[in-house]
């Protein structure tokens, strides 16, 4: 539901040692990296991993945080060592992804995403960071068909209907990217990305009727 805030809540009510529980660890994390609180996330992840070296769980989510954060040495550690526990595993090939998108090497990333795809072609997300990268190579038709595969495998998956809006949104159809970041802040209402492509394509269409 992503109530995000919410689960945070509840889990700081837990009795201490139980918040210790790596489940409880994972549940932040992701909570965190939902409301974009970035370093906070980064933080519980840390604590996360320490206890469960090995885990495959939420790595995805983990190296996009990396990415984010602009920390290239320990999204390179992370991808080399998600490689060693499972090579053919979707979080292995997203965080390898991550990292040729980081190095702005968005060809190879692609390839990267689309491995994930083919491992598991449900995974929604891993579709999504196709669409992300063909963004990036001004492949307008192609993102969208990217997220037309993610929405099809996960109907809630809001970070495709985000990618969608970008797409409108830069290509020059500010109400429908608008209509596509508000079908996206549906789903996932605590994110503040989100609320400000809501804000910024809203302003841009007023801005043209007024000048109509």
């Amino acid at each position: 539901m992503y109530a995000c805030q919410d689960a945070i809540d509840e889990l700081k009510a837990f009795p201490m040692d139980t918040i210790r529980f790596n489940w409880c660890l994972e549940i932040a994390a992701r909570a965190h990296y939902e409301k974009a609180n970035y370093p906070e996330a980064c933080r519980v992840f840390k604590q996360f991993i320490k206890g469960e070296p090995y885990t495959l769980r939420s790595m995805d989510c983990y190296s996009t945080l990396l990415w984010h954060l602009g920390e290239a040495p320990a999204l390179s550690h992370l991808a080399q060592r998600l490689i060693a526990i499972d090579r053919e595993s979707t979080q292995a090939w997203i965080a390898a992804g991550n990292v040729f998108s980081w190095q702005k090497n968005h060809e190879e990333a692609m390839r990267c995403f689309r491995r994930a795809t083919q491992v598991d072609p449900a995974c929604a997300y891993a579709w999504t960071l196709c669409g992300y990268e063909a963004i990036e190579m001004e492949e307008y038709d192609r993102a969208m068909a990217f997220y037309r595969s993610a929405i099809r495998a996960d109907a809630r998956h809001h970070n495709a209907w985000y990618g969608m809006g970008l797409v409108y949104s830069k290509t020059g159809k500010p109400k429908h990217a608008e209509h596509h970041y508000r079908r996206a802040a549906e789903i996932n209402p605590t994110s503040p990305v989100l609320l400000m492509c809501i804000g910024s394509v809203g302003r841009f269409s007023l801005q043209s009727s007024t000048s109509c």
